[in-house]
């Protein structure tokens, strides 16, 4: 493994994980606000 791999592969983590907390913190945004009602 490579430093080229090593970065790539940061970036890539990294880019799921934003897009996994945008995800998932929608869907528990809303859960809370129906619960609330």
């Amino acid at each position: 493994m490579d430093r080229t791999d090593e970065v790539s592969n940061h970036t890539h983590g990294k880019t799921t994980l934003t897009w996994f907390e945008e995800i998932f913190g929608e869907y528990w945004l809303r859960k809370r606000i129906l619960t609330k009602c």
